[in-house]
């Protein structure tokens, strides 16, 4: 007979009771990523730490330490709204700086990468560059 994961967690649960305890902290500190902001984050992460700590298990104590040491960027996260709360921005700016490196020897003197950068990310208004990028 096939069992459910439900069923496979509960068998596993009656087996040691601290697997049942590290299971729900662990779906616990996962939902705090799923806080539609800051402050309810920061309940949460606290709620979860004070649980972790106070829980006999030395791990989740651990990283329960490990997270009030870095809770200031890790509620940072939150200051975003919505899908800037991705690298997705970084990431395209490191293309457009690769982009320009490969492109690099097409400028003649080109000794400021950074107004590059700016004119390939169009953020000097009425400029533009007089070549297109290519892989």
């Amino acid at each position: 007979m096939h069992q459910s994961p439900k069923e496979v967690l509960a068998g596993l649960w009656t087996l040691d009771p601290r697997l049942e305890q590290a299971w729900r902290l662990k779906e616990s500190l996962r939902r705090l990523y799923e806080q539609p902001g800051a402050e309810t984050a920061k309940q949460h992460l606290t709620a979860w730490m004070e649980q972790a700590q106070e829980s006999g298990l030395s791990e989740f104590h651990k990283l329960a330490q490990t997270y009030q040491q870095w809770s200031e960027p890790i509620l940072a996260y939150f200051q975003l709204a919505g899908s800037d709360r991705t690298s997705g921005k970084t990431e395209r700016q490191v293309e457009v700086i690769k982009d320009i490196e490969k492109a690099r020897h097409k400028f003649d003197k080109c000794e400021n990468l950074e107004g590059v950068v700016f004119l390939r990310q169009d953020r000097i208004p009425g400029l533009s560059l007089p070549i297109q990028f290519s892989d």
